[in-house]
């Protein structure tokens, strides 16, 4: 059984019914009981005021007793219905502060970044011996530890590590992967206009190579299941070759696009083999109508001929794996994987073009550039980038961060930098030969002003109090004075 899963498979409408049945039971149950409280209490009252005896006597009691039954079957639910003193509908503290379980794809990950980088894994090591070591003071163990420590693992990662991820499922309306990483994803009431923009036009329609300038160099499959690496991750910072100017911001969006092609990259893993056209190779470029059989390490046949999904290929990337059901079409990183196919797309390539538009372009010294040379993230902090840079001639380099015209300024080796902004959300900088230290820093000139203001205001304020007890001082001694004389 071959199936592509997705919005549109039926998993996804069952759960979703289920919830909303869940959620229907719960608001009928009590729109019911409250409708009964209400026509018990309207009863008792109009009872009081045709009968005064009624009123006098039983009416306040009624309503008590009534008050007392509402609030009494709201406590219910949580109280009174737990074993050893633990109730039903209560979570232990650590719970509520550590609530997210790393899944497997979030474990690999971890593994994977520890395994090619021994001086990260010291520092986590020895992060973790020190909470060991506070954990066992506290006498805090089972549960509340291990998730103490997984948390401890995943944030000292990230404070080291600087690539994004990317979750399967609905990453823009789900935080879950960000309590481990830097996501691409995550939800937010308020998010940039631009970015939400990138959202609908590019990311929601899996846009390869927008993906690789975010530096997603991980795809997790849904709820942290499973992980893809990405190798064509861009990494923090990249020189480009070349730059194409755009006169707007529509044209600078819609310059993102890469466009799909008649060729499929077919790809197969885990031990298994392709035979296409009676050739057999793990790696070919097809169009879809050729006679392909995948070979399993047993050498068990498993004819695909007639089995791509093309349509859906032209979409996206695909995986094959294998669940209980079967063998399924998924996106990457949704399970394991033991072919993968990608359409040999053409149009936005972020390693080697700067899509700007024509005010920042014009600031450029040239629209062609040699790529050659090497630059790096050495410091990071939310108000403070450090990177540098090393080049036989002057380089345009592009920076995987979100761009904002307000706030953010830039320098080499201490001079002032133009940001510019490059493929509708990121920066540039115009970089000359040499060897250069770029610091990006974040200071708004409103908060500074405002700060300033709000210590003056301060001041001003406790001025005017110390003069006022001094004055209420220097009135009670003269009344004192008067009525001695």
């Amino acid at each position: 059984q071959m199936d592509t899963l997705g919005a549109d498979n039926p998993i996804y409408y069952d759960m979703f019914e289920e919830l909303e049945n869940v959620r229907k039971s719960i608001f009928t149950a009590d729109v019911l009981r409250s409708l009964i409280l209400l026509i018990l209490g309207a009863g008792t009252l109009f009872a009081g005021i045709k009968n005064k005896d009624f009123a006098k006597k039983a009416m306040v009691p009624i309503l008590g007793l009534l008050i007392l039954f509402d609030l009494l079957t709201v406590d219910f639910r949580y109280l009174g219905k737990g074993t050893k003193g633990k109730e039903a509908q209560w979570i232990e503290k650590w719970k509520q502060k550590y609530p997210v379980v790393a899944g497997k794809g979030d474990q690999e990950v971890l593994a994977f970044e520890l395994d090619v980088n021994p001086e990260i894994k010291k520092e986590v090591e020895a992060s973790v011996n020190g909470l060991k070591k506070e954990l066992k003071t506290n006498k805090i163990k089972g549960g509340e530890s291990k998730r103490r420590i997984e948390k401890n693992q995943y944030r000292k990662l990230g404070e080291l590590t600087h690539f994004r991820v990317f979750e399967q499922g609905n990453p823009f309306n789900s935080s879950r992967s960000s309590y481990f990483h830097k996501s691409i994803g995550g939800y937010h009431g308020a998010k940039l206009g631009i970015y939400q923009e990138l959202i609908d036009f590019h990311l929601s329609k899996n846009n390869q190579p927008v993906l690789n300038m975010l530096n997603m160099k991980y795809i997790l499959g849904y709820g942290g299941s499973s992980v893809v690496e990405n190798p064509n991750a861009l990494g923090n910072a990249w020189f480009v070759k070349n730059v194409k100017e755009v006169k707007n911001a529509d044209e600078s969006i819609l310059s993102l696009t890469s466009k799909p092609t008649d060729d499929f990259e077919i790809n197969s893993l885990q031990g298994f083999s392709l035979v296409v056209n009676g050739v057999k190779n793990n790696q070919n470029i097809i169009k879809g109508d050729e006679n392909i059989i995948l070979l399993s390490p047993n050498n068990d046949s498993i004819p695909l001929t007639g089995n791509l999904p093309m349509t859906e290929l032209m979409q996206q990337d695909l995986t094959l794996i294998t669940t209980q059901q079967g063998l399924q079409w998924a996106p990457p990183g949704s399970g394991e994987s033991i072919l993968e196919i990608k359409n040999k797309k053409i149009g936005f390539t972020p390693e080697k073009l700067a899509v700007l538009q024509t005010p920042y372009a014009t600031k450029l010294s040239a629209k062609e550039f040699t790529g050659e040379g090497q630059i790096e993230l050495t410091s990071y902090n939310p108000d403070k980038l450090t990177y540098k840079s090393s080049s036989n001639s002057n380089q345009l380099a592009v920076f995987s961060e979100i761009f904002i015209n307000e706030g953010w300024t830039a320098t080499i080796d201490g001079q002032p930098a133009d940001i510019l902004r490059a493929n509708y959300v990121l920066r540039a900088i115009e970089i000359p030969a040499g060897e250069h230290e770029i610091e990006m820093t974040y200071k708004l000139r409103s908060f500074e002003i405002s700060n300033t203001l709000t210590y003056v205001f301060t001041f001003l304020i406790l001025l005017i109090l110390a003069f006022g007890v001094y004055w209420d001082c220097i009135k009670n001694t003269t009344i004192e004075k008067e009525v001695i004389d």
